[in-house]
């Protein structure tokens, strides 16, 4: 028989979900609105010094061009590592869940069992790879089916194990083990998946993690007392007693008594999350893969409350099996760091033409992916990229209203953010984004700033009409006076106007690395991966 509180529990789950998705599309919409205020701010000139405006030399000698070789084979290492470290990550967590759960389930703890549940659990670790590098659906959904195999296969090898130790000869019908795992693995993460593809869209994903963890947090209490106040209500000893006492008042009453502690220990681990992100104990995708780990072991716990058999140890132990994830991982990205080995970091300026928000997004998640792998990325905030760069301590910044003191008001601003720039990895091995919010009166002394500590330029100029060149003729002319030109990667497509733009650059026009996409197929983004690193070596 179903207990009535799975039900509840599971409809909790969904609903929270479905509450943090509005809240942060509200949080986003209302932050790039601030961000879009204050880029209209006027403020006062900011006085800031910069290097001389003297062209640089038009060709630069073999010396400076640099080899490319050691970024690139890193990049390829540095992939398979992260791979290793996150399917290592996910796996070693899921073996006590899965280990509790099937003892809670009353059925013996075997290797094959064991290892059935926990690499299914374990398949966590394909999208969180996936959106750590920037795939596009064609390999994403090829790792996955490959992973998918694997530990189909592997539970399989282990089952025929498992027979072996116990003295039992192996028998040619183990091998439909094979399809037992992709029946659990359908059971298990057919109704979890939908969960996840609702928080994996890019506009929202750097949000949702934090909304959905804090909201469980707060609704949690209240909604576990309130269950308990109508159980308590059911027992006829109680009613006469509840009655007298007010029942309904009361159960409001001991609903607003937990939901105020639960707000405040909600507000303490926001600023805890927050300070623990700026001291880079965790990447944004780590913070991801929690959020997405909860989910998938909330599900397994609520299968055991659904249980008229589950001990009632069963669910309690389950959830906390699942903590193990945190520790885990930290352990793992400690003994298998992916970027053990790198060669020196090399930084990327971002630049775009506003105005083309869809697009800039797609190019910035899949390029600047990939490239944090090589080093740190500098932008300008905008509202066509603020859902890729907030993060926990820019969220809490909004929640108590601070978000307009991240701005560059004035060259002391300037000259402090410029020395705060995250340059070091975090622990899965990925930089981080260094976003610089500006007023109308500071953007071009920080675009100025930011170009003499970039390695690498790309500036993203698809369909830039005539009429709009001139809104990017001014960083064109900065970039052709102040930087070596091999060391610029220029994207266009086919309507983007190049006259205006080529005139702007003046003789490094034709120095200039001009990269045409008109489509952002994979061939054409490795192929801008690949005149990026050049530029930068």
């Amino acid at each position: 028989m179903t207990s009535p509180l799975s039900g509840q529990l599971l409809y909790f789950f969904v609903l929270t979900l479905v509450v943090s998705l509005a809240c942060a599309a509200l949080v986003l919409w209302h932050y790039a609105r601030r961000v879009r205020d204050g880029m209209r701010d006027s403020g006062v000139p900011v006085p800031v010094p910069v290097p001389p405006a003297a062209r640089p030399t038009p060709t630069p000698t073999p010396a400076a061009a640099g080899d490319p070789a050691p970024w690139l084979a890193f990049d390829r290492r540095f992939e398979r590592r992260l791979l290793a470290a996150w399917v290592a990550s996910a796996l070693l967590a899921a073996l006590p869940v899965a280990a509790v759960w099937i003892a809670a389930s009353d059925a013996p703890v075997t290797l094959s069992r064991t290892a059935l549940l926990a690499t299914v659990l374990a398949q966590l670790a394909w999208p969180v790879l996936a959106l750590s590098r920037g795939w596009q659906w064609v390999r994403t959904v090829q790792v996955a089916a490959a992973g998918m195999l694997a530990s189909a296969l592997l539970t399989t090898l282990l089952s025929i194990a498992d027979r072996l130790l116990r003295g039992a000869a192996p028998t040619a019908d183990q091998w439909l083990n094979l399809l037992v795992w992709f029946q659990l693995a359908g059971a298990l993460l057919a109704p979890v998946g939908a969960l996840l593809l609702l928080s994996a869209p890019r506009r929202i994903r750097q949000v949702v993690p934090m909304l959905f963890g804090a909201l469980v947090l707060f609704a949690l209490a209240p909604f576990l007392g309130a269950r308990a106040f109508d159980a308590l209500l059911a027992q006829e000893a109680a009613v006469g007693l509840l009655a007298s006492a007010g029942g309904v008042q009361l159960r409001h009453a001991v609903f607003v008594a937990l939901a105020l502690p639960a707000g405040w220990l909600v507000a303490r681990r926001l600023r805890a999350l927050a300070a623990a992100h700026q001291a880079k104990a965790f990447s944004d995708m780590q913070l991801l893969a929690r959020a997405w780990w909860l989910m998938l072991v909330g599900a397994q716990v609520m299968g055991l409350v659904a249980s008229d058999t589950t001990p009632w140890w069963g669910a309690p132990a389950c959830a906390l099996a699942g903590l193990a994830f945190l520790p885990v991982q930290r352990w793992v990205f400690r003994v298998l760091p992916p970027a053990a080995g790198a060669p020196p970091a090399r930084t990327l300026l971002f630049l775009r033409a506003f105005g083309h928000q869809a697009r800039t997004e797609r190019l910035f998640d899949r390029l600047g992916a990939r490239w944090r792998a090589l080093g740190p990325i500098l932008l300008i905030a905008a509202p066509d990229v603020v859902a890729r760069s907030m993060d926990p301590a820019d969220l809490l910044a909004w929640l108590q209203g601070r978000e307009a003191q991240a701005f560059v008001r004035d060259g002391d601003g300037l000259a402090a953010r410029l020395a705060a720039i995250d340059s070091a990895r975090d622990p899965d091995g990925l930089h981080r984004l260094n976003e610089f919010c500006c007023t109308a009166s500071t953007w071009q002394a920080t675009v100025v700033a930011l170009m003499h500590r970039a390695d690498a330029v790309l500036m993203d100029l698809r369909a830039v009409p005539a009429g709009s060149a001139a809104g990017c003729a001014w960083e064109l002319g900065q970039l052709a006076q102040r930087l070596p030109a091999r060391r610029v990667v220029l994207v266009v497509d086919g309507d983007t106007a190049l006259a205006p733009l080529q005139a702007a650059l003046g003789p490094a026009a034709a120095q200039v690395v001009w990269q045409r996409m008109d489509r952002e197929r994979p061939a054409h983004l490795a192929a801008l991966h690949l005149a990026l690193v050049h530029a930068a070596a």
